[in-house]
């Protein structure tokens, strides 16, 4: 598909990041056990498996990897993906509470912002909007039980 959009891509073979680095001996194709593309012009990966990652969002079990990229002229390479520096992430969450005296309940809004590794498990979360308030009050039932949504966006 990239291809057709006039954009040069290989193929990169990966041995993901749980099982371990790569031995360089024995030569063999059998040690690797995925494939992703690579884009030489931006010099990026992209793991067309990695459903709800974004472009600049390598999942974590692809960082620090050695992989073999494999060019259309039938060379090959080994690269290593590096792994991402920590301040890459980024989980902010604000609430604001409206407690009213004598009241039994309270109004809430908050926002949600995650930047890196965890943002393709939270887009995942909350794809479908007809589930969207009901995960929502489930996340905040840990820390602020008994809450209740009533809207959410």
């Amino acid at each position: 598909m990239l291809r057709e959009a006039g954009v040069e891509a290989s193929m990169a073979l990966i041995r993901t990041r749980n099982l371990g680095k790569v031995e360089k001996s024995p030569a063999s194709l059998a040690t690797f056990n995925h494939a992703i593309c690579y884009v030489p012009e931006a010099d990026l990966f992209l793991d067309g498996t990695a459903e709800y990652s974004g472009i600049a969002e390598i999942p974590h079990l692809d960082q620090d990897c050695d992989v073999l990229v494999v060019n259309h002229d039938g060379t090959a390479r080994v690269r290593a993906i590096p792994l991402k520096e920590a301040s890459a992430n980024s989980y902010e969450a604000e609430y604001s509470f409206d407690i009213r005296k004598g009241e039994k309940s309270a109004a809430m809004k908050g926002s949600l912002k995650v930047r890196g590794q965890e943002a393709s498990d939270v887009r995942s979360n909350f794809k479908n909007p007809d589930k969207q308030k009901e995960r929502l009050e489930k996340q905040l039932s840990y820390s602020y039980p008994g809450s209740r949504i009533t809207g959410a966006s």
